[in-house]
């Protein structure tokens, strides 16, 4: 049973989370700071995304994250800066 754990938490690592989980975090942490640059969702995120992605494609993977965010109207960017879009 354990080894069978282990290889699960291994695939896990492996494949990531789907991004309404990257999302969820992305949207808390606006929540709780309001504000943040992307530079502080990559230091959330970068350890939490696939392994199997390199650091640069983890990058792009955040970037892709936030704008599909700004695109479905959850968040907004002002500059460098991105917000909770306001309802």
């Amino acid at each position: 049973m354990a080894e069978q754990t282990d290889q699960q938490a291994e695939y896990l690592e492996m494949r990531g989370l789907d991004d309404q989980h990257y999302q969820g975090l992305i949207l808390e942490y606006l929540r709780k700071f309001k504000q943040a640059k992307r530079a502080d969702f990559e230091k959330l995120l970068i350890d939490k995304l696939p392994q199997i992605l390199d650091e640069d494609q983890r990058r792009h993977r955040v970037r892709n994250l936030l704008q599909k965010m700004r695109r479905d109207g959850l968040v907004e960017a002002k500059g460098l800066t991105w917000y909770l879009k306001k309802s």
